[in-house]
């Protein structure tokens, strides 16, 4: 009997064994794990701000290039010749529709505008004037001071 209880006694041992070896092995490859992340972590965040730096470095380069094809487009003498046919163009538009307008006796933009204008003018009057007179009674006679 004694012999069967070493043999049990042997293999829990060895379990034991067997279990503390399997903790030792899962911490030291959670450390591995962790000492890994932190090193990929690492190598990814001076990555990123490389990345950005490069990206908006690219971007002001891309403006600053813009900038300059603008400018210079802007000052092509065909474009400005292209524009001021634009101007002449829609001023003779204008002026032509203005004067079909005027035949057919119907309103042009300008003239809606103006008008506008003016009956704002006389509205601001009128709640001007309204506010100076006297309160009114209820049967509609001034009130007496």
């Amino acid at each position: 009997m004694a012999e069967n209880s070493s043999i049990v006694q042997e293999g829990l041992d060895r379990v034991n064994e067997v279990y503390r070896s399997l903790d030792e092995r899962v911490q030291r490859l959670q450390r591995d794990l962790r000492a890994r992340r932190k090193h990929w972590e690492k190598q990814l965040g001076s990555g990123r701000k490389s990345l950005e730096k490069q990206v908006q470095s690219g971007r002001r380069s891309l403006e600053r290039r813009t900038r300059k094809q603008w400018t210079e487009f802007k000052r092509n003498e065909l474009v400005k010749r292209a524009q001021s046919l634009q101007r002449d163009a829609r001023d003779q538009i204008e002026a032509t529709l203005s004067g079909v307008l005027g035949l057919f006796q119907i309103a042009s933009k300008t003239d809606l505008d103006r008008l506008d204008r003016k009956v704002g003018q006389i509205n601001r009057k009128l709640r001007e004037l309204e506010g100076t007179r006297r309160p009114r009674r209820s049967n509609g006679s001034a009130a007496t001071a």
